[in-house]
């Protein structure tokens, strides 16, 4: 996602320096960035700690190991 946001970034910028000043200052030095920084590092916990809770859902019933029967 960082590279096609620097892709489209460069689509409409002259350089690629300039590219790279706009992006650090949107992350950095805006409200709306750090915002969308926290926002990101937030959703990214929540997901780790779904997957983990599922594959202990999975093995504390034991639903990996043994046949599956058809229905």
């Amino acid at each position: 996602m960082a590279i096609s946001g620097e892709l489209i970034c460069l689509w409409y910028s002259p350089s690629i320096i300039d590219v790279k000043f706009s992006l650090l200052f949107l992350k950095f030095d805006t409200r709306i960035g750090d915002i969308l920084v926290r926002t990101h590092k937030l959703i990214i916990a929540i997901s780790f700690v779904a997957v983990i809770l599922h594959l202990g859902k999975a093995v504390f019933f034991s639903s990996m190991f043994g046949v599956r029967s058809s229905t």
